[in-house]
């Protein structure tokens, strides 16, 4: 039994088209401050993204990209922050203009940034449920 009325589930169905959950290639998560870099420069990097990921048409049909804006990575240095799934790369310093080269490099091409990368953790599914 549902908790949702018919105009929720409708909405939320609408949602999940709209990101094109089913059809991702890959989820780009921007840590946009305030503790890793200052909400300047955060917003500044979240605005480029939103705008350059639609201008190249990654947010559209089956292997798009979706983007999602955080407030914390815990990563609280260096920043903006970002990490991309389902690989797993971390990177530090996601500028308009480093993320730019991520976007193409990496998102367009395949080819991880490597002078930017911080970290790596693929999500394996192979946890032991515990949280």
């Amino acid at each position: 039994m549902s908790l949702l009325t018919p105009e929720e589930e409708e909405k939320i169905a609408k949602g999940i088209a709209k990101v094109g959950i089913g059809g991702l290639r890959r989820h780009l998560f921007l840590c946009a401050g305030p503790k890793c870099c200052s909400a300047e420069v955060g917003d500044e990097a979240w605005g480029f993204l939103k705008a350059r990921i639609a201008e190249l048409g990654l947010n559209v049909g089956v292997g798009a990209t979706a983007r999602s804006r955080c407030h914390c990575l815990h990563i609280c240095s260096g920043g903006p922050i970002g990490v991309i799934y389902p690989e797993g790369v971390w990177y530090r310093d996601l500028t308009k203009e480093n993320l730019e080269r991520v976007l193409q490099e990496h998102i367009r091409e395949g080819r991880v940034v490597e002078d930017l990368v911080i970290a790596r953790g693929a999500l394996t599914g192979d946890g032991d449920g515990d949280a």
